[in-house]
C-alpha cells in the first residue's frame, strides 16, 4: 500500500505569496503609466511630454522596470519604437491596473454625488467641429470642476481607443464593430442634407431624393469614417462608377465642399455642419424629401467605466443643444 501525503495550501497563503512577490518587484503605477504612454505614442519624447516629465526620467524608469522584470518591453532599435511581444502583454495588463487604480477616486466621487474629475471624450471628425463648441461651454459652466479632454478621430480610431481605455467614452454614429463589448446610449438623430454645385442639375431642384443622385457625381469621405459607410448604404442602388472623374477621398467635410465648388457634383453633409456655413454656401444646400436620411448619434462607454455622473452631465448638455436638428 502506498501512502500519499497531501499538503493543502490555503488560498490566503497563495494570495500573500503573490503580494510578497509584487512588493519585492516594486512595480509602480508611474512606471506603468510611462510604458503605456510609449506604447501609445511610439516615441519616448512624445510619451514624456504626455506624462509631464523629462525624456531621461521616463527612459530611466522604464529601463529600471525592464531590469526588474528581466525582459525587454520595447525594441528601441526601430523607429517608431516597437513594443515587444512580451511587452504587449505587460502593457495590456498595465492598462487594466491603471484603470482599476483610477476607479478608487471615481468610486469616492460617485458615492459623494460629486460631478468632477477628468472626462476624456472621443468624437468623430464629422461631428466634433460642430457639436463641441455648442455643448462644451454649457457643460463646463454648469460643472466647473470637470476637466474635459476632447479627442477628435475617425470611428475606427475611436473604437480602438475605447477598447484600450485611452478615452472614457466616444460619440459616434453606430453601429460599430464589436459593439457588444460596450454600453451605448442614444443621444439624438441628425438628418443628412446634400451640398450641390450651384451650376449643376441638382441645384435646379428645390429638394432631392436618393434616386436623383448619380454615383459619378458624389464625393465621399475616406475609409474609417462611419458617415462614408452610411452614405454608401444609403445610395446602395446608385452606380458608383467614376467615369473618369478625379478619385478623391478626404477626411474633411470642408475639403469635400471645396471639391464640389471647383469640380461640380455633390456631397452629403450632416445637418449640424450647415449651421456654420456662409449664407452663400447655404444656397447650395438641398434637403431630401421622402425617406429623409439621418444618422443616429450615440455615446459609447467601456463596460467597466465608473464615471456615470460625468457621462450623464455631458449627455444632458449635448441633448440640450441638439434639439431641433
Amino acid at each position: 500500500m502506498f501512502k500519499i501525503k497531501l499538503h493543502i495550501c490555503r488560498r490566503t497563503d497563495i494570495w500573500h505569496d503573490s503580494i510578497d512577490k509584487w512588493k519585492h518587484m516594486r512595480i509602480t503605477l508611474t512606471q506603468l503609466e510611462y510604458i503605456t504612454a510609449v506604447d501609445t505614442y511610439r516615441n519616448f519624447v512624445k510619451a514624456a511630454e504626455s506624462c509631464h516629465v523629462t525624456q531621461p526620467t521616463l527612459s530611466m524608469q522604464i529601463q529600471k522596470l525592464e531590469s526588474q522584470l528581466g525582459v525587454k518591453i520595447f525594441d528601441r532599435s526601430r523607429q517608431p519604437v516597437l513594443t515587444t511581444q512580451i511587452g504587449e502583454e505587460i502593457i495590456a495588463q498595465g492598462r487594466v491596473v491603471l484603470s482599476e487604480a483610477i476607479k478608487i477616486e471615481e468610486i469616492i466621487s460617485e458615492m459623494k454625488g460629486e460631478v468632477k474629475g477628468e472626462l476624456r471624450v472621443g468624437i468623430i471628425q464629422t461631428l466634433a467641429p460642430y457639436l463641441v463648441p455648442s455643448f462644451a461651454p454649457i457643460l463646463i459652466k454648469k460643472y466647473p470642476e470637470i476637466n474635459l479632454v476632447i479627442v477628435e478621430a475617425s470611428s475606427t480610431e475611436l473604437t480602438e481607443k475605447l477598447k484600450t481605455q485611452q478615452i472614457d467614452c466616444a460619440l459616434m454614429s453606430g453601429p460599430i464593430i464589436d459593439e457588444d463589448n460596450f454600453y451605448s446610449k442614444h443621444l439624438f438623430y441628425e438628418s443628412l442634407v446634400a451640398y450641390v454645385h450651384p451650376a449643376s442639375l441638382y441645384a435646379q431642384l428645390n429638394s432631392l431624393t436618393i434616386n436623383d443622385i448619380k454615383g459619378k457625381d458624389l464625393w465621399l469621405l475616406n475609409e474609417g469614417h462611419c458617415l462614408r459607410n452610411q452614405v454608401i448604404n444609403l445610395c446602395k442602388d446608385v452606380d458608383f462608377v467614376q467615369s473618369g472623374k478625379i478619385e478623391y477621398e478626404s477626411s474633411s467635410l470642408y475639403s469635400l465642399m471645396r471639391m464640389v465648388d471647383r469640380n461640380g457634383g455633390l456631397t452629403i453633409l450632416p445637418k449640424l455642419a450647415v449651421r456654420d456655413l456662409s449664407d452663400k454656401r447655404k444656397e447650395s444646400i438641398r434637403a431630401f424629401v421622402t425617406q429623409i436620411p439621418s444618422r443616429q448619434i450615440k455615446v459609447y462607454t467601456h463596460r467597466s467605466l465608473i464615471k456615470q455622473k460625468l457621462i450623464m452631465a455631458m449627455n444632458e448638455s449635448i441633448i440640450s443643444v441638439s434639439s431641433g436638428i
